[in-house]
This record gives C-alpha cells, sequence and structure tokens, in this order.
C-alpha cells in the first residue's frame, strides 16, 4: 500500500511564499511589536480600563465583559505585551 502526501513540495514553499508574502502589507495593523492600547474612564466614580485597540478588542472578547481589570494588565505584561496607554479626553 502506497501513501501519498497531501502536498508536494514545491506547492508546499509556494503556499508558504503566499502566505507571508500575503501577510507583509499587515504588519502594522497586526501590530507586531506586541503593543496594545488601553484608555482609562471615569464611569460614576470608577476608573475602568476599555480597550482602544484590534488586539486589545480580541483580548477582551475572550473574557465575555467590557472592561479589563489589574490582574488581566498582569498577565499581560506576563505575556510580553507592551501597554500603550491613550490619552483621555476632558
Amino acid at each position: 500500500m502506497q501513501h501519498f502526501k497531501l502536498f508536494s513540495l514545491p506547492l508546499k514553499l509556494y503556499l508558504t511564499y503566499k502566505i507571508n508574502y500575503d501577510l507583509k502589507g499587515y504588519e502594522s495593523e497586526v501590530n507586531m511589536n506586541k503593543e496594545i492600547m488601553l484608555e482609562v474612564k471615569n464611569v460614576y466614580g470608577n476608573d475602568l480600563i476599555y480597550p482602544s485597540c484590534h488586539v486589545a478588542n480580541a483580548l477582551i472578547k475572550l473574557k465575555d465583559k467590557k472592561t479589563f481589570n489589574k490582574n488581566d494588565l498582569e498577565v499581560f505584561k506576563a505575556l510580553g505585551l507592551i501597554i500603550k496607554w491613550k490619552a483621555s479626553s476632558i
């Protein structure tokens, strides 16, 4: 019985090249330097931490909540994320 490979080597190389080439334009959008932007808003006297970029928005969806807490910030730091703060408006 003969086993067939799903992809031949040239096709694998092409797909790898194509994926890498297609993703090059998104490096700044995907934020490859592991930075997330957060914003502090005062709501009824409480300072709440809201996501302010697409990466932070994706992370908040994992929590099923609208805000982060201080424990989340420690986890982000442990993961190597750099936290940038959006300037609040008056």
